[in-house]
């Protein structure tokens, strides 16, 4: 009985070791990156329809990111069409993300433009998605929900869906990926309600 006992014991403890190995999904999965990277940069250059044949157009930097060593994000650069540039500048608290977002050299007034957000995330295993909800920052609006998204991974940990969701929880964008023989992804962009221009993205890795 005794011996019993004692294996009943160990296969408990196994188990529970075992889970917290789990699949824990980061920012590198969900750039679509392998490995330990640092940082990225992309280029983008928009597709157009020229007498039925498709060409690319010349290509401008359009995003920056660098990542911690546990593969979360510390800052990203974006910048849209002619729209300034805003940057985000992130940092962590258990299960939550700080976003300070900082847009300057504005048209007309010229003045900085900061916003303060909070990301919360939950993982849930059985769907192997994870969950991140947003809410204002702002002493106006402490804690008031702005949008949510829901990150959808395979088997091998790449990310397939990611939802945007309003704050009421009305589906609002929707990218889909998908991925070829050598695993690389491209990406399939759908957009609920709205058409969006296709686009093509060239990234630059630099790896720790």
């Amino acid at each position: 009985m005794k011996f019993k006992k004692l294996t009943f014991i160990f296969l408990i403890v196994t188990f529970s070791n075992l889970s917290s190995f789990a699949f824990q999904p980061t920012d590198w999965n969900i750039e679509h990156l392998r490995g330990k990277v640092k940082s990225i940069e992309e280029d983008t250059a928009v597709m157009k329809l020229k007498k039925g044949v498709l060409k690319v157009g010349s290509r401008s930097r359009s995003r920056s990111m660098t990542f911690d060593e546990k593969g979360r994000k510390t800052y990203e650069w974006v910048k849209i069409e002619n729209l300034s540039p805003f940057e985000t500048f992130y940092t962590y608290e258990k299960q939550n993300r700080y976003n300070r977002g900082v847009r300057s050299n504005l048209p007309v007034s010229n003045r900085v433009y900061e916003t303060l957000t909070k990301s919360v995330f939950d993982f849930k295993a059985d769907e192997n998605a994870l969950y991140e909800e947003l809410f204002a920052q702002q002493k106006a609006y402490p804690d008031k929900k702005l949008k949510s998204f829901k990150y959808n991974f395979d088997k091998d940990g790449r990310l397939i869906k990611e939802t945007m969701y309003s704050a009421d929880g009305e589906p609002v964008f929707l990218t889909i990926y998908v991925f070829g023989k050598e695993k690389s992804s491209d990406r399939g962009i759908s957009r609920i309600g709205r058409e969006r221009r296709k686009t093509v993205i060239r990234k630059i890795y630099i790896r720790a």
